[in-house]
């Protein structure tokens, strides 16, 4: 969280590339305070990063109503944008929801990882079989051999993360609305399914 002292603004996050950045911050307008969701862009010609015309601002009767809906209907809603292909009319009650429950259950599945020689340099092999999901991991790919030097956890979990969003960031350059909404679901459902995997194999 940062305040911007010239707006008289407090910054609580900034999310996805500067020509189509989604702010969401702290405000108050002759006396009333404000949550405002809007998204901005970086003017080329002075680099300053700018408000666009796209956006909402909430006080505090319309936050509540917007935050219980969501706390509501929050797997309706995950629903509806994991199954684009079954059409907006099928919301209610479409067989996907079968899928669901499926894929919920690899999500807390125990991960057996192993390293071998698979072709080309794909980073993985994965092969789901009932409670179990295999990973096999290619020892081909330069991160993979470099697994065994690595002493510390929590530097091979930086590097990971820091690939993922060079890679996100470098399939949102110059792509559409839809794909660059589509990365940031990617990136919330791969933190999501991390925490799931990672109860799996507590258990």
């Amino acid at each position: 969280m940062m305040a911007n002292s010239e707006l008289d603004e407090i910054i609580l996050s900034e999310t996805g590339p500067e020509k189509k950045l989604l702010r969401m911050s702290l405000s108050e307008f002759e006396g009333t305070r404000l949550l405002n969701v809007r998204y901005y862009y970086k003017d080329t010609k002075t680099g300053e990063i700018k408000p666009t015309r796209k956006g909402i601002a909430l006080g505090r009767n319309r936050y509540v109503d917007i935050f219980e809906l969501f706390e509501k209907h929050h797997s309706e809603i995950l629903d509806y944008f994991d199954n684009q292909s079954t059409g907006f009319k099928g919301l209610n009650g479409w067989k996907s929801r079968v899928e669901k429950v499926a894929r919920t259950q690899k999500s807390n599945a125990m991960v057996i990882t192993s390293i071998e020689p698979l072709g080309g340099r794909d980073l993985y092999d994965i092969v789901f079989s009932g409670a179990e999901i295999s990973v096999k991991l290619n020892n081909k790919n330069k991160f993979v051999s470099t697994l065994s030097e690595q002493s510390n956890p929590n530097d091979l979990l930086g590097r990971v993360a820091a690939a993922f969003e060079l890679a996100c960031q470098l399939v949102a350059d110059e792509q559409s609305n839809a794909v660059v909404d589509a990365l940031d679901h990617l990136k919330y459902e791969f933190s999501r399914q991390l925490s799931s995997i990672a109860k799996g194999n507590e258990g």
